[in-house]
């Protein structure tokens, strides 16, 4: 895994976008603290691979997680990204539907 965080964190939405989630969980520490806007913060690296497992993520839905703007500073990147998701089959397919929002989040270390 890279030490540049800003590739890290592309890297970690990179896993998403292709459906490698088990991938985007390994890169959480075991004691993570996901905070995911509007949800409640997740504590754990398990607990984030449950909430994303009963949100759908992977099988209901896939994600398409477009990054337009990211900085670092030391371990802390922030980013803003278009989130989108895809229920059914993918839009290229013209079947399912999209569900895009802006997104501006913040990585890294405690």
């Amino acid at each position: 895994m890279s030490t540049d965080p800003t590739k890290a964190a592309l890297t970690f939405f990179g896993h998403w976008n292709t459906g490698h989630i088990d991938e985007a969980i390994a890169m959480l520490s075991e004691e993570v603290l996901y905070d995911n806007v509007p949800f409640p913060n997740i504590v754990g690296r398990e607990n984030v691979r449950k909430f994303h497992r009963d949100f759908g993520i992977g099988t209901t839905f896939t994600v398409d997680w477009t990054v337009t703007q990211i900085a670092a500073a030391g371990n802390v990147v922030l980013n803003e990204r278009l989130d989108v998701f895809l229920h059914g089959i993918h839009p290229s397919k013209a079947a399912g539907f999209w569900a895009p929002r802006v997104v501006t989040s913040v990585h890294g270390d405690r």
